[in-house]
């Protein structure tokens, strides 16, 4: 073994020591929440790489890297259910790999339930029976000849 792979070796083997680290933490969050993953090393000062799965993560408006002593944190903004997944801090050949599950917000679904179209003397009615899931509501809407609107609930 000459000088320069000692060297090498000695300096392959001082890395390793310095990336020791806290496991990631799995996550949950609700959709528009933001949420931080923490990386802590052994050793201040050591850079890590964030990726998704395979991605690289770059910093920007959606994902944010902040770096002090020895913790590494990966702050993700206004999480949506697109960002569930995996998520990696990878330091030299070592990488500590969490989850994150974003739970989506319960939108508004519309359902007509029944549509029905008569006349009454000289009007003519349409008769909307609507539900919506979110409220669990059912709305029911007379329109008059297109002109007069009544909402029954």
């Amino acid at each position: 073994m000459t000088v320069e792979t000692t060297a090498v070796f000695l300096e392959t083997r001082r890395l390793q020591l310095a990336l020791k680290s806290r496991k990631l933490e799995s996550q949950e969050a609700e959709e528009g929440a933001s949420i931080t993953l923490r990386c802590e090393l052994s050793k201040p000062g050591v850079s890590v790489e964030w990726k998704k799965g395979t991605q690289v993560l770059k910093s920007g408006e959606k994902y944010q890297m902040k770096q002090q002593a020895s913790v590494n944190e990966l702050l993700i903004n206004k999480v949506l259910p697109d960002d569930s997944g995996d998520y990696s801090c990878v330091f030299g050949d070592q990488k500590t790999t969490a989850s994150l599950k974003v739970k989506g917000r319960k939108k508004n679904y519309l359902k007509i339930l029944l549509f029905e179209d008569f006349f009454l003397k000289d009007f003519h009615i349409h008769n909307y029976t609507m539900f919506f899931w979110r409220q669990d509501v059912i709305i029911q809407l007379f329109i008059l000849s297109g002109q007069h609107l009544s909402v029954f609930v």
